[in-house]
Order: structure tokens, then C-alpha cells, then sequence
């Protein structure tokens, strides 16, 4: 792979930590568009209010497509770890049968 070296457990685990990630962001959203419809109803019929309402709708919005990628581009280091380590394993099987002279 030219400079490159992969290292299936590394993509696997850097997978499993993205992966991980929407349920914090998803939390956190949750919480600005709370405090957001809070002030909201707390200040009906001002700007303010609506402002803040179109946060949280927006917000709400972008966490979503968000963490859709995330949980997306985690599962797929994730099964890119694991082909590498299904290859691997593949190969070394294939060159021992050509080695012993089973092929």
C-alpha cells in the first residue's frame, strides 16, 4: 500500500471510538435544544423566542445528519479492520498450502 501500513486493530478501535460518539453529541444537542425551548417559553411573543426556537430545530437537524455519518464512517473502520484481518488470516493459510505443496 505505497507508504502506507494498516493496522487492523487500530481501525478497528479509532472505529469503535467514532462509532461511540453520537450517543455524547446526541446528549449534548438534547441539552441546547432544551435550554433553547426553556428560554423560549420563557420569553413568548419576543424575537428571541422564535430565534430560538429555529435553533433548536436547526440544531436538531445538523446532530442528526451528524451522528448519522459518524455511526456510519465508525462501522465501517470497524469492517475494514476486520476484512484486513480476514485477508491476512486468508493469505497466510493460502502461502502455507503452497509452501507444504498442498497446491
Amino acid at each position: 500500500m505505497g507508504a502506507y501500513s494498516v493496522e487492523p486493530a487500530h481501525l478497528k478501535a479509532a472505529g469503535r471510538r467514532i462509532h461511540a460518539l453520537p450517543s455524547t453529541i446526541r446528549a449534548t444537542g438534547g441539552e441546547a435544544t432544551s435550554a433553547a425551548a426553556q428560554a423560549s417559553a420563557a420569553c413568548p411573543g419576543f424575537q428571541l423566542a422564535e430565534a430560538l426556537d429555529e435553533f433548536a430545530q436547526q440544531y436538531s437537524t445538523v446532530v442528526q445528519r451528524l451522528t448519522t455519518v459518524l455511526e456510519d464512517h465508525g462501522g465501517g473502520l470497524v469492517n475494514g479492520g476486520r476484512n484486513y484481518e480476514t485477508a491476512e488470516r486468508n493469505q497466510s493459510w493460502m502461502f502455507r498450502r503452497l509452501k507444504d505443496g498442498a497446491v
